[in-house]
């Protein structure tokens, strides 16, 4: 699709099970997609499936996944097996 935002906001909608990003990511580019995923009741972490926390001095991120919570345990674990 080419944009974390418009995934993240179809996980939100439930028009997308889940997403998965692997490739390197600003904080500015995911914070509105993370809280629409949020308040609809899923969660977003990173790649290694810690949860994400913003407005660190390195902005960026390596890799998120976001879903609903009982599919995000397996989701992440793909995740760390896809990437280094």
């Amino acid at each position: 699709m080419g944009s974390i935002a418009y995934t993240l906001a179809l996980v939100a909608a439930g028009a997308a099970d889940a997403t998965l990003n692997t490739d390197g990511l600003n904080e500015w580019d995911v914070a509105a997609g993370v809280l629409l995923v949020r308040e609809a009741g899923g969660a977003v972490v990173d790649k290694a499936g810690n949860p994400l926390v913003f407005n660190k001095p390195i902005t960026s991120l390596r890799g998120i996944v976001a879903a609903a919570p009982e599919r995000l345990t397996d989701i992440a674990a793909l995740a760390s097996l896809l990437t280094p």
